[in-house]
């Protein structure tokens, strides 16, 4: 048995230990209550709150009839990157309940603040409850919940303050994740060891995946090793009932999750893999960087003495002798996942083995070399302070009064030394946070005036420079304006919070100097500051304070063209075709179909191959020569002069779905109805009433055949992925019946 499991009665030490976490998460509240005075947000905190905003808009057109429930966990965001179906590639659950909330709270913006402060703030309660769930001592619970108050790197995306408080990374979604990660922890492990609280685990891992898929797939490396060491240590005796509860607790975790998971693989074809992100993120730091922030204490002691390091390094050493499965595991996972975190430098193909890994951002590993390492510097404390007292009891009066001494000497120091660079982060931020305050009332009114004029325009995307340019420092308090935009429901061109769109990466092509990019992307609106000049196309009908707001004449989010080229090609080697493709004469109205899964048709196009980001081949050429882009410009040529001919061309924008009619008066030879916003199979087409096949054209829009002269009636809606409602259906049957099968259980 690795855990104690029964109810243990209360002592002094306990009561002892309670107090001073109380003190803990007084301190924690007096570092951090300059948060609940938050504004506005400058961080990835934006992206989340546009989130929250996002499924706020989604419950009120649910609760008025509009869309169905299932929308809440599968619809179209159109904020960033020309659409993104985002909540089939992000956690969003939280989100939604915290909309759900602000119905009855007021604010969102203010709840979602007041929610991730609170869950800083009592962050070292959620580690001493998991540590006292896996029946460890007091001091070593004691111990834990600290050094996760005093933790400091160099913003690393780890579980310390620099990843968290306004003035840093501001990634509430992990920071929720971690928040239930060591109690998914505890209650996993106790079911591993004595199938008890299996319920619990399931509950908490859900939770943790629903807050960050990410953390909590990183979190799965943990159980396997458990069970390994766990039939180590017994001669492998039990393996096969080791491995089934493995199987147990994976499958019904799997299972609570599976309407998330499986459309995630499903559809990874339209999930971008960008390469505007820095590379560090894909692949990580490699052995010589990794091991510099281990040794010279960026990764537990930034701009201070590497104390918490030390007591990093000798935990492992001493958790390495211990005896106990549990303490060993501690240093197993820490130096698995330090192996993980040199990344694909040093590990290359072997990671892209590991289901999942090809595409994640592994230096988010940083996160659990921290959380096991403050378990391994938790133990080496423990053991300080066990060895100290069995000492204490053993000498006379005047020693047991110098032991006492050096002991309280010891914690004070260590404690000054730990705490010092957290109390100026924290001192600094809040110092950031007022003086945001006043740069915010400052704007404040000129900002709403804009946002309340571009509500009332029709939908469209909005340009406001991008973070490359002058849109950078163009702002609203000390937020660039694109980020505001975007979190009051806005659709902006440029601002990536996440590249997953398939369009995020060309999208940073944009000239806007050019009318053509306009029509592209349908930017019929463009903010700028009154120091910088309007391109000649854009008309001023709006201005308030700094904020001059342009109207572009568009097509809106259709468009009928010409599609006379296919390209055949993986999702990660279109890039630098599309930006090709952008620099032509074929910009807007020529679209080549994209094909991603199936064989190049022999329909009397130009057929293309893409073998990588620039070698290609032609399959009309009878030599089929590999070539690369910059040798031959496929889209060399000029595209048909015969304009299209349309009439009675109107638009419509409804709830997750738009709405166009048009005449089309001649004959169009491969002509395509283009739909401006990023293909996904969610998008169902009908035209006069009859679903039709949808593909993805340049960029990456969404294209649809036109069959010849007429009248088109056609209607565009956004659609919940079938599988995703089919296995929420599965969930809940399954669950509810072991939920019965439990209640209905005779007592024994």
């Amino acid at each position: 048995m690795i855990f104690n499991l029964k109810k243990t009665t209360v002592n002094k030490e306990k009561v002892l230990g309670l107090v001073f976490l109380g003190l803990l998460i007084g301190f924690n509240f007096y570092l951090y209550w300059p948060e609940f005075l938050v504004l506005q947000d400058v961080n990835d905190n934006t992206f989340h709150f546009a989130l929250i905003n996002q499924a706020k808009e989604v419950w009120e057109s649910v609760l008025s009839g509009k869309l169905s429930l299932f929308y809440l966990v599968d619809s179209w965001n159109l904020r960033w990157g020309q659409g993104f179906a985002l909540s089939v590639f992000y956690s969003h659950l939280p989100q939604v309940f915290l909309a759900l909330l602000s119905f009855i709270f007021g604010s969102a913006f203010k709840l979602f603040v007041y929610v991730r402060t609170l869950m800083l703030i009592l962050l070292p309660l959620s580690f001493f409850l998991g540590s006292f769930l896996l029946s460890l001592p007091v001091v070593f619970s004691l111990a834990l919940a600290f050094l996760v108050t005093v933790i400091f790197a160099n913003g690393l995306y780890g579980i310390d303050p620099t990843s968290f408080l306004w003035r840093a990374w501001g990634i509430s979604a992990q920071l929720m994740a971690v928040f239930f990660l060591p109690l998914a922890f505890a209650y996993s492990l106790r079911y591993l060891d004595k199938k008890k609280d299996l319920g619990k685990a399931v509950l908490f891992n859900f939770l943790v995946a629903q807050s960050h898929f990410g953390i909590f797939y990183l979190s799965l490396f943990i159980y396997p090793l458990f069970i390994f060491l766990k039939t180590f240590k017994s001669g492998f005796k039990n393996w096969k009932e080791e491995a089934g509860k493995l199987i147990i607790w994976g499958g019904l975790t799997f299972l609570s999750l599976s309407y998330f998971i499986i459309p995630f693989f499903l559809n990874s074809d339209y999930r971008n893999f960008s390469y505007w992100d820095p590379v560090w993120k894909f692949d990580s730091w490699g052995i010589k960087q990794s091991l510099v922030f281990l040794f010279n204490g960026e990764m537990f002691d930034f701009q201070r003495f590497p104390l918490l390091t030390l007591f990093v390094l000798f935990g492992f050493i001493l958790s390495l002798k211990s005896k106990r499965v549990l303490v060993n595991l501690f240093s197993v996972s820490f130096l698995v996942y330090f192996v993980l975190f040199f990344g694909r430098s040093a590990l290359g193909p072997l990671l892209n083995l590991i289901p999942g890994l090809a595409e994640y951002h592994l230096h988010r590993i940083a996160v659990f070399i921290q959380f096991t390492g403050l378990f391994l510097a938790a133990w080496f404390v423990y053991s300080c302070s066990l060895y100290l007292f069995r000492l204490f009891k053993k000498t006379d009066k005047t020693g047991k009064i110098l032991l006492a001494i050096t002991y309280l000497a010891c914690l004070l120091g260590s404690g000054f030394v730990l705490i010092k660079p957290v109390y100026k982060y924290a001192w600094d931020n809040s110092l950031m946070v007022k003086e945001n305050r006043v740069f915010y009332n400052q704007d404040s009114a000129d900002f709403e005036a804009l946002a309340a004029k571009l509500s009332t325009l029709p939908q469209a995307v909005v340009y406001t420079g991008h973070p490359g340019n002058w849109g950078r420092n163009f702002k609203f308090g000390q937020e660039p304006l694109y980020m505001a935009l975007s979190g009051r429901g806005f659709s902006v061109m440029s601002y990536m919070p996440q590249t997953w769109s398939p369009n995020a990466d060309t999208q940073q092509f944009f000239s806007d100097q050019d009318l053509n990019f306009y029509r592209l992307y349908n930017i019929s609106y463009l903010v700028m500051p009154q120091d910088l000049k309007a391109p000649e196309f854009a008309k001023e009908i709006f201005s308030s304070g700094k904020y001059h707001l342009y109207q572009i004449e568009t097509e809106g989010w259709f468009t009928v063209a010409r599609s006379s080229i296919n390209v055949s090609s993986d999702k990660r080697n279109l890039v630098n075709l599309v930006h090709l493709w952008q620099q032509s004469q074929l910009l807007g109205k020529d679209f080549p179909v994209i094909n991603l899964r199936g064989k190049v048709k022999a329909d009397g196009k130009i057929n293309l191959v893409m073998l990588d980001l620039v070698n290609f081949k032609n399959l009309n050429q009878l030599e089929q020569e590999e070539k690369t882009i910059w040798q031959e410009n496929p889209f060399a040529f000029s595209p048909q002069n015969k304009e299209v001919v349309l009439t009675d061309f109107h638009q419509e924008v409804g709830a997750q779905s738009y709405k166009v009619n048009f005449e089309l008066q001649e004959d169009c030879q491969n002509c395509i109805l283009v739909f401006k916003q990023s293909y996904n199979p969610g998008w169902k087409v009908k035209i006069n009433g009859k679903r039709i096949k949808t593909f993805p054209v340049f960029p990456f829009f969404t294209g649809v055949n036109l069959e010849g002269v007429g009248e088109y009636q056609v209607e565009v809606v956004y659609k919940p992925l079938v599988s995703k409602i089919f296995l929420i259906f599965l969930n809940l049957g399954i669950f509810t019946f072991l939920l019965g099968k439990r209640l209905i259980k005779p007592n024994r």
